[in-house]
């Protein structure tokens, strides 16, 4: 529906400034545009798709031109992450790159849908005709694409108590695990049809679209989309718990809670399903208001880059601006926070010159609650990072509760006395999951769609569980299996979802670079689409066993295997010692001097040429540097700490999962010793 006539404000000004005037709706061919509404634009070059935009702002310059401010919708192919398998036809972000168009650049309404409304639209029923005319003008949304930092996040209703379960997230470096992510504000579905849609089951066929299961299920064994309350790790769920509600409620604690275990057993999505559970509790009123923040140490450029983030938090939750500040006076800017933070008295914390009736009332300050993830990260010469932060959890004022988690057991014991002191008895161990868990979880995730054979999930559990019981790896193996199901049942990689989207009518997109005012007046810098339904076919779909083989196979090739194989033989047998070192004790950390002790073991044990220490300690220093080792004493915080003469008293942990270095070395004429002795 092209706009060919002339567009004409509708309803009351919203503002005049400076010869320009403000509305909030306008009419173009007989069709009602408001503030708000997801459009169609004209795109720049003749031929090229419209784009998909939503209208932020209108107005009229003094000139008499009329024009709206568009907020671009990016396909997956066009932001920095590019298309990828679980990325739905009809998929469109919302970015944070707006601009300015001519109102006569617009072509008509389009629905831009959350998943949920999308499934419940896409299974009622419809003729033909109609559903590809409102196909052609329906997307569905599930994340926000950042045109500076080309991050995805997922977009779920505001207050909601967990993550959509089939929204990909990726949480930023410092923010509250407990807060929701915007909302999608960019449906325009009335009362009725949102509450139909919030309810909505399994998606059913025969609707607008036919349906891919095997999709379907992909977005159910996300990474990064945990359910609503994680299976197995009820216990654990319990004690973090009680030991959070028990410092909020008291303003803070002095033992912090050490939670420890391998990768992926669940610690930091248990402690975030917690502090989504206490929101809902400081909601209700029955705990004091609170504020939550999560630093992730491995995510940190440098170790005391925390004391800047840190503050920076702290600051807005005092309803100051935002105050970044270097590591060094940031430091001491937490040092006097928490010094003084919770004084009954003045702001300088000494003596009750402000006391009686009128400090009784004063409302005591919010407790933080930091969450100090990949805390072994954290690790500094002297230890005086995480000594101040434990320290200042210890204060009677501070009101500050920490929360460390690392994915090593036996960190406490190795740090200095006076920081082990302080970390008491308040730990939360998680054991590594069973086969018989891991089925569990990959059932739950995949509810009633009934894509796997039985015995294929059992198959991949029970794989997983004999080597690490890490879920990231069962569900990137049912997620691998899904893919080759589907291609063995479209009858070959033709039917690959990351084929050519042009070609199959799929989503377009302007050029990354945006042209200010193009020959349409638009900007070419927005997604849209002129794809037809789902995908998939009616056939009962099935995921066999021979998919999981193949599954499994096709992991031997992922880039960490890859890589592996092509290191030289001193850096993979140092390797495969520190594995074999990690079995033994079973603690994830090893000394390096007990790593270049088994070298030489394991050359004597089978006759090879022994390498001179001169070569693995050069070895052991490209490791580190490469991250397939990753330092954790205090002297070895770099690759060229590694250098020193204290190299060998340190302590390092594998990059690489135990299962992936199998993979690799354990291969014909790879590693003769790997493969004997992993």
């Amino acid at each position: 529906m092209a706009g060919k006539g002339v567009a004409q404000w509708v309803g009351p000004v919203r503002y005049r400034v400076r010869g320009e005037t403000g509305y909030t709706a306008f009419e173009l061919d007989g069709e009602h545009y408001r503030l708000g509404d997801t459009v169609l634009l004209k795109a720049c070059d003749e031929g090229e798709d419209d784009y998909v935009a939503r209208i932020e702002s209108l107005w009229e310059d003094p000139s008499g031109a009329k024009h709206l401010e568009a907020r671009w919708y990016y396909a997956p192919e066009h932001t920095r992450l590019g298309r990828l398998r679980r990325h739905h036809k009809r998929e469109v972000f919302e970015s944070t790159h707006t601009d300015e168009n001519s109102l006569e650049t617009v072509q008509g309404k389009c629905a831009v849908l959350s998943w949920h409304e999308y499934r419940a639209w896409a299974s009622q029923p419809v003729s033909a005709a109609a559903a590809d005319e409102e196909a052609e003008r329906t997307f569905v949304c599930r994340g926000s694409y950042n045109t500076r930092t080309h991050d995805i996040r997922p977009l779920r209703p505001a207050g909601a108590e967990a993550l959509d379960e089939h929204a990909t997230a990726e949480l930023p470096l410092l923010t509250d695990p407990s807060a929701g992510v915007d909302a999608d504000s960019n449906s325009r579905f009335d009362a009725a049809t949102a509450a139909a849609a919030a309810s909505a089951q399994p998606p059913l066929l025969g609707g607008r679209c036919a349906h891919n299961p095997y999709a379907d299920a992909r977005s159910c064994l996300l990474l990064n989309a945990p359910p609503a309350r994680l299976p197995c790790r009820e216990n654990e769920r319990d004690k973090v718990l009680r030991w959070m509600r028990t410092a909020i409620a008291e303003g803070g604690t002095s033992s912090p809670l050490y939670i420890s275990g391998v990768p992926g057993t669940g610690k930091t999505a248990t402690v975030r399903e917690v502090c989504r559970l206490l929101r809902a509790e400081e909601r209700r009123g029955d705990l004091p208001p609170f504020s939550c923040a999560e630093l992730n140490g491995m995510r940190l450029p440098a170790a005391t880059h925390a004391y800047t983030l840190l503050w920076e938090v702290l600051s807005a939750h005092k309803g100051a601006r935002r105050e970044s500040l270097g590591a060094g006076k940031a430091l001491a800017q937490l040092e006097a926070h928490f010094s003084h933070a919770g004084a009954p008295s003045g702001s300088g914390g000494g003596g009750g010159g402000s006391g009686g009736a009128n400090g009784a009332k004063r409302r005591r300050p919010a407790c933080t609650v930091l969450i100090a993830d990949e805390i072994d990260y954290l690790v500094t010469p002297n230890q005086g990072l995480l000594y101040n932060l434990f320290e200042w959890s210890s204060r009677a004022h501070a009101q500050l509760a920490l929360v460390g988690i690392s994915n090593t057991v036996d960190l406490p014991e190795r740090l200095l006395p006076r920081l082990n002191s302080r970390i008491g008895l308040c730990r939360v161990p998680f054991l590594p999951y069973s086969h018989a868990e891991l089925a569990h979880i990959l059932k739950a995730r995949l509810g009633e769609l009934a894509v796997f054979d039985g015995s294929g999930l059992e198959l991949a559990a029970r794989k997983v569980a004999s080597v690490s019981g890490d879920v990231r790896r069962a569900l990137e193996i049912c997620r691998r299996a899904t893919e080759l199901a589907e291609e063995r049942s479209a009858g070959g990689a033709d039917a690959a979802p990351h084929a050519d989207a042009r070609s199959r009518g799929g989503l377009s997109t302007p050029r990354r670079e945006p042209r200010r005012k193009g020959a349409a007046g638009g900007s070419a810098s927005a997604a849209t689409s002129r794809a037809g339904g789902d995908g998939g076919d009616d056939e009962a779909p099935r995921v066999l066993i021979g998919d999981i083989d193949g599954a499994i196979r096709s992991l031997q090739q992922s880039a960490p295997v890859r890589a592996l194989r092509r290191l030289p033989a001193p850096q993979q047998l140092l390797l495969v010692s520190a594995q074999l070192e990690a079995s033994r004790t079973g603690r994830g950390e090893v000394p390096a001097r007990a790593v270049l002790s088994r070298c030489g073991a394991l050359c004597r044990q089978h006759a090879e040429p022994p390498f001179s220490e001169q070569c693995l300690r050069t070895a052991l220093v490209s490791l580190v540097g490469w991250r397939f080792f990753v330092p954790l004493a205090p002297a070895a915080g770099s690759a060229a700490a590694m250098s020193c003469s204290s190299e060998l008293d340190d302590t390092l942990r594998l990059g690489v999962q135990p299962d992936e270095l199998r993979l690799a070395l354990r291969a014909d004429g790879v590693n003769a010793i790997a493969k004997a002795v992993l």
